[in-house]
Formats: C-alpha cells, sequence, structure tokens
C-alpha cells in the first residue's frame, strides 16, 4: 500500500476529530443551534472522507476512469446505500451510519474522473477556492433571508433537476461524443440549479432544526434525530456544484 502522505495523516486526524466532536454532541441536550452545528459537522465530516477517498484512489491508481462497468457498479451501489440512509429507522443508527459512510465513499470514487479533469487543466485550487466562496456567500444569502423564505423553490428545482438528467441521458444515448460547448452548458446550468438548491437546503436544515427539537424533547438524541439524513441534501448540492464549476 506504501507510506501514507501527509495530506492523508491531516484528514485522517481530522476525521477522527469530528467524529469525536460528533459523538459528544450526542451527549447534549438537543437545540436548534446544536441540530443546525451538528448537521454542519456531518456534512464537513462527508466532505473530508471524500477528499480523502479521491486522494486515495489517486495516489495509488486503484480505478480505471475508462471502466464503464465499474461506475455502473459503483452507481448501484451508491443507489442501495442512498436507500439504506432513508429508510433505515432512527433507532438503528448502525445500520444507517454504515449505509451513510458507504455512500459517501461511493461519492468520493464517483468525482475521481473530475478531479483527474482539474489536474490535467491545472486548476484544482482555483475550483476549491470558487467553490469555497460560492457556499460560504449562498449560506449568507440563505441566512439574511427570513426563514421559509425559499420554501416555494422545491418544485421548481426538483422540476428542473429530472428535466437536466432526462436531457443528458438522452444526449449521452444519442450521441456519441458531447462536444466541448455543450459540455459547458451543462455544467453552468448545473451551477445556477444547485445556485437555488444550496440557499434552498440551507434554510431547509435551519427550518427542520424546531421540528426535531420538539419530536425528541425528554429524548436521547441517538435515536431520534437523523443527521445522516439531514446532511444528504447539503453534502450532494456541495458536490455537484464542485462537478458544474470544475467543468464550466
Amino acid at each position: 500500500m506504501g507510506k501514507l502522505s501527509d495530506f492523508e495523516c491531516i484528514t485522517g486526524l481530522l476525521i477522527l476529530g469530528l467524529i469525536f466532536f460528533i459523538i459528544k454532541q450526542y451527549e447534549t441536550e438537543l437545540t436548534e443551534k446544536s441540530y443546525v452545528t451538528n448537521t454542519y459537522m456531518y456534512i464537513l465530516l462527508a466532505l473530508v472522507i471524500t477528499a480523502l477517498v479521491i486522494n486515495v484512489v489517486d495516489r495509488r491508481n486503484l480505478i480505471d476512469v475508462y471502466d464503464s462497468k465499474f461506475f455502473w457498479t459503483l452507481f448501484a451501489v451508491s443507489l442501495i446505500s442512498l436507500l439504506g440512509i432513508q429508510f433505515t429507522p432512527e433507532n438503528n443508527q448502525v445500520l444507517k451510519h454504515i449505509a451513510w459512510v458507504v455512500f459517501v465513499i461511493t461519492m468520493g470514487i464517483s468525482l475521481y474522473p473530475i478531479h483527474k479533469l482539474n489536474q490535467v487543466t491545472n486548476q484544482t485550487t482555483n475550483v476549491l477556492l470558487t467553490l469555497i466562496c460560492v457556499v460560504v456567500g449562498l449560506t449568507c444569502i440563505a441566512n439574511y433571508y427570513p426563514l421559509g423564505y425559499f420554501k416555494s423553490w422545491e418544485m421548481p428545482l426538483f422540476a428542473c433537476l429530472c428535466g437536466l438528467v432526462i436531457f443528458q441521458l438522452f444526449d449521452a444515448f444519442f450521441s456519441t461524443e458531447i462536444s466541448p460547448v455543450r459540455s459547458k452548458i451543462y455544467a453552468w446550468i448545473t451551477i445556477v440549479l444547485f445556485t437555488g438548491f444550496i440557499v434552498f437546503d440551507t434554510q431547509k436544515v435551519m427550518l427542520n432544526a424546531a421540528d426535531m427539537v420538539a419530536k425528541c424533547a425528554n429524548q436521547e438524541q441517538l435515536g431520534c434525530v437523523d443527521y445522516p439524513s439531514e446532511s444528504l441534501g447539503l453534502f450532494l448540492d456541495i458536490l455537484n456544484m464542485y462537478s458544474g464549476i470544475s467543468r464550466s
């Protein structure tokens, strides 16, 4: 396997630190602020795991980016693990968290080709800095507006996402090769679409916080709250924004 890189050591320690923090938070009283904080800790943990997976795959050349069968298998595993997160009851936290970790790992592997694209074009740093600025800026916007301000965006955003996915699938099926121009168009549509999703899902976490505090009153957090499911929306929004920025 070879010696661990500095990046792998640092991210490994960061993962352990985040896990320790999350475990300690389960022992505290649930408030709206702590619910939002814990959800963001899960999102941060998922992003760090994703970065570690990409680095490990890259350093050790573990996959072939042109192996379509592998990526279809990976898609199936990610779908099964996603269903596991959503449908596993809150009282079975072990299985729910196993499904969550598997899903996050599959997302990291899925992003590896995009990471290679950024390496080839020498834009990894620029993409990451742009992503951070965009996410922080949109989070500030979501916090600036009153809670529920973006609630009406849910169905239009979902309809646009379905349309984009279907159109890209048809394009991939009927075209031998997607032109660079169309690829950039898809990338910019993705950026615009997930700009909306980030502000919507940011406020959704804050709105759900009040409901969860009421639901879990006088109960232990473990077995009542569902941070893995709650964190998925923003986690996937950030990954899709990263993909869009990389291809734009």
